[in-house]
């Protein structure tokens, strides 16, 4: 065992800063990676390598965290401890230059991030020369400020330097050079141009196979890339092919509650909503809820605007309308509440019993109405309901405390085989007509 001031301790807390820091224990994080470098303090002096990545390694935890001033705080250190060593023409400064030029960007400072790219670029150029990847990485920096400054030409400029380099440095099959056609796709994508992005997207695809087996993650992004462009040129059937792939590419790999699965999950269900293919649209909509739970807890505005999502969701889960005359025909048989279309108001029929078929006709979904505050005013009590879908029967329960939060189930094989009988009866007396 070692203890006191040692390098391999240093190096531990380092690691456990590192470990913590992805799993996102930012305070635990900060304590082991201020403990490293408070040894490498007291080792080295301030004008030695090691207290410059102890530093480097704070400001990435705070960056994680969100804090980006701490993070630029600690990132200059970084810097100020080549300086001090008279080390200002060294490839990691350049590296701490892209650093601070990416928290820069994080917080819409793009002129700040261009000025720190380029000083990177600088020093890449004189240590190496024009072709190398370190230049190539600098070109794809400045491209993405670019594009964050909606200054689309530059950006396509540098980013098509980036791929030159790329592809003089390691050939046409390589992360870096599909990672360039990524950022033409998004670029494409910000100017609205979504056939090009998908073009992009899919050639950033294509050298991914080449390289990747097809469980690798940055495939996924493809996938998702390509399903997004086709989510604003309405075509739902492609974006749910592809959301669907980038999603079980996150399942194989352990990480189906990341927020990239959870952001799949929602753009499925969007398509699915957009099918009117409600019960599909519902599941992975309630899935997308929790992973983003998982990260941003219960009370963050986005989970609150998911909730609401569902609940207008839920609207569409109980019926398409198909059988709104079916329910007529059994408002003397078993009670029946009957929603009508669009601003027309709500009616009822038969309501003093505890079990209902809920009819919706192409229900407007922005309404404030909400179904539960109507059902509730009966008696204040929760009401079992029966959702009619082209003669399947489902039970849903609506609660009057709450805006229409509600659950599916099978109901019970007597009370659905008597709503099918009926319906069946109700078919066949109509089918004449």
């Amino acid at each position: 065992l070692v203890g006191g001031d040692n390098e391999d301790v240093a190096y531990i807390y380092s690691g456990l800063a590192g470990i913590l820091c992805l799993q996102k224990k930012y305070s635990s994080a900060l304590d082991y990676g201020k403990k490293a470098l408070n040894i490498d303090l007291r080792m080295y002096g301030n004008s030695h390598p090691s207290v410059s990545n102890s530093y480097r390694n704070i400001a990435w935890i705070y960056q994680q965290r969100g804090d980006f001033s701490s993070a630029l705080e600690y990132s200059n250190k970084a810097v100020d401890v080549y300086l001090r060593a008279g080390y200002d023409r060294v490839p990691m400064l350049a590296s701490l230059y892209n650093d601070i030029g990416n928290t820069y960007c994080y917080i819409d400072d793009y002129g700040s991030a261009m000025d720190f790219y380029n000083k990177a670029l600088a020093i890449d150029k004189e240590i190496w020369g024009d072709t190398s990847s370190n230049v190539a990485g600098d070109y794809r920096n400045i491209a993405l400020g670019y594009r964050y400054m909606q200054d689309y030409p530059a950006a396509m400029k540098y980013n098509n330097m980036a791929t030159y380099t790329y592809i003089n440095v390691y050939g046409e099959h390589h992360p870096d050079v599909a990672r360039c056609f990524d950022v033409s796709g998004l670029i494409y994508l910000d100017k609205k141009d979504y056939m090009k992005a998908i073009e992009s997207f899919t050639n950033a695809l294509n050298h991914y196979e080449t390289i990747y087996d097809k469980s690798h993650p940055d495939l996924a992004l493809s996938y998702s890339n390509i399903g997004f462009c086709y989510l604003h040129l309405n075509n739902y059937t492609q974006v749910i092919e592809y959301a669907k792939k980038a999603y079980e590419i996150y399942v194989a790999n352990n990480e189906e509650n990341s927020e990239e699965a959870g952001n799949a999950c929602y753009d499925i269900s969007w398509a699915y909503y957009c099918l009117k293919n409600y019960p599909l649209a519902y599941e992975y909509l309630q899935k997308a809820l929790e992973i983003k739970k998982m990260h941003v807890g219960e009370k963050d505005e986005s989970v609150q605007q998911l909730m609401a999502a569902i609940r207008k969701v839920g609207y569409c889960v109980v019926t398409d309308g198909s059988d709104s005359d079916f329910a007529n025909y059994m408002s003397d048989k078993i009670n029946v509440v009957t929603l009508v279309k669009d601003d027309e108001p709500i009616t009822y029929k038969g309501l003093k019993g505890e079990l209902y078929l809920l009819e919706v006709e192409d229900w407007n979904f922005h309404k404030k109405e909400h179904i539960s505050d109507k059902i509730g005013k009966l008696d204040g009590k929760s009401k079992r309901a029966l959702v009619m879908k082209n003669g399947k029967i489902l039970e849903l329960e609506v609660d009057a405390d709450i805006e229409m939060w509600f659950t599916i189930k099978q109901i019970d094989k007597k009370e659905k085989d008597k709503i099918i009988n009926l319906y069946k009866e109700w078919k066949q007396n109509t089918s004449h007509l």
